[in-house]
């Protein structure tokens, strides 16, 4: 017997959120849409957004006042079971369901935030036809969990907070059973088989359906700090040399970065204006790719909506199929243009890359 379970994805927003998944069982982390574009990348560097208390419950909201998340999952199951003895197919019948995530934060004049999260992190669910002959070991199995996740979070001090809480669960699940008749015993004492009637004659079905909560059962805990704004110097103060592209280059200041250079790396004052001049003031090449993808996006390569018709470009050949990151083919792009800068700045002969 082959069974085969194939998974698509489709994502949907509630409240700007999208979240996706699909298959008979199923995790489920597409909490956050701003997580879902880093690609989960959310726990040492929380997103601005209530969904912060499911990647990192120390994380502080960044903003007093209320915070709401709200989205949703569309899990859809697409399976089937070939039956070995005949070569049938038999399809799953199973509707779609809708998996919510909500999450809250509030952040008073003090230093403690209060947050709550509601969540489904994974679940189980199958469910076959009537005719389906596997009906007699399971019917339908379903297994849902609910996470409930009160959360509290301290802020230590401009750059430390600390955060955590209990995370209460509910789970409930449901068997369907199909009962054979032909296994049944007579009174008599043979079974209803022995007496003619035929293996897997359905007469009645068993079903079990219940639920259970843990409360205290888990609890989150955590740490978040903030990263200096400004890197303390590593290398003394001095002129050295370092081979570079064959050439001697001095070092001193040019590969460290004090507070003198402080408001091009501090955030929200960031401007590619001070990071070209303080850049080629110490001697360093500049490249903004920036402004080789807005000439992208002028010229159509990259779609101003995206191309839902196409599999392999929604997003136009330099981007993505996440719609964020560049493509192969657009690293291949900044690769190259990297080659060149380098190449005039520090007269090398570096060749262009290839695909």
């Amino acid at each position: 017997m082959l069974h085969r379970a194939t998974r698509y994805v489709l994502a949907f927003g509630l409240l700007a959120s999208p979240a996706a998944a699909s298959a008979q069982a199923f995790g489920l982390n597409e909490i956050g849409a701003c997580a879902l574009a880093r690609g989960f990348a959310a726990t040492a560097s929380p997103c601005e957004d209530a969904s912060s208390i499911y990647w990192n419950p120390a994380k502080h909201p960044a903003t007093r006042g209320l915070s709401f998340y709200g989205g949703a999952a569309l899990i859809a199951l697409k399976g089937d079971f070939i039956q070995d003895t005949t070569g049938r197919t038999f399809d799953a019948d199973l509707d779609p369901a809708i998996v919510p995530n909500i999450c809250f934060n509030y952040r008073g004049a003090g230093r403690m935030s209060y947050g709550l999260g509601v969540y489904v992190p994974y679940g189980l669910t199958s469910q076959w036809a009537d005719d389906f002959p596997g009906r007699f070991a399971a019917k339908r199995a379903s297994l849902a969990t609910i996470y409930i996740q009160p959360n509290l979070s301290y802020q230590v001090s401009d750059r430390w907070s600390v955060g955590g809480g209990p995370v209460i669960g509910h789970s409930k699940v449901e068997l369907i059973q199909a009962l054979d008749l032909a296994a049944v015993p007579t009174p008599a004492g043979p079974t209803f088989g022995q007496l003619g009637v035929p293996k897997r004659t359905e007469f009645a079905r068993a079903t079990l359906d219940g639920s259970a909560n843990a409360v205290g059962a888990g609890f989150t805990a955590a740490t978040a700090a903030a990263p200096p704004e400004t890197v303390t110097p590593l290398l003394p103060d001095q002129d050295r040399a370092l081979a570079m592209f064959g050439a001697g280059v001095p070092v001193g200041r040019r590969f460290v970065v004090d507070a003198s250079y402080a408001r091009v790396f501090t955030p929200g004052r960031r401007g590619r204006l001070d990071e070209r001049s303080e850049t080629t003031g110490i001697g360093f090449a500049y490249y903004d790719p920036n402004i080789v993808f807005a000439a992208r996006r002028a010229n159509g390569t990259i779609p101003p909506f995206p191309n839902l018709a196409s599999g392999t470009a929604t997003f136009g050949t330099l981007i993505s199929l996440d719609g964020v990151h560049p493509s192969g083919a657009g690293h291949l792009l900044v690769a190259n243009e990297l080659v060149a800068v380098i190449n005039a700045k520090y007269g090398t002969t570096l060749p262009p890359a290839t695909p």
